[in-house]
């Protein structure tokens, strides 16, 4: 997945979602994550610490439109919603 010029891989998933990590997570240690469940796309950690890694073209990819809810790590009831 990519989103505003950073990629994601998936991480972990299951029949309902899917947990996706920046592939800056090793390299540079970058916490940023996606959850997505059906269209639903939840960002966390959203400030990555590198830059953007999409250097390909926009126009060979196919664009999908999801919700984007974006969750503060600090607020508890943020946090229930990323789990």
């Amino acid at each position: 997945m990519i989103i505003d010029g950073f990629e994601f891989v998936v991480h972990r998933n299951n029949e309902s979602r899917s947990s996706w990590m920046c592939i800056g997570h090793n390299k540079y240690k970058c916490k940023v994550r996606l959850l997505t469940t059906g269209r639903v796309l939840k960002m966390k950690n959203i400030a990555h610490n590198h830059g953007r890694t999409f250097t390909g073209d926009y126009r060979n990819l196919k664009g999908q439109m999801v919700q984007v809810v974006v969750c503060d790590v600090n607020n508890k009831l943020d946090k229930k919603l990323f789990n």
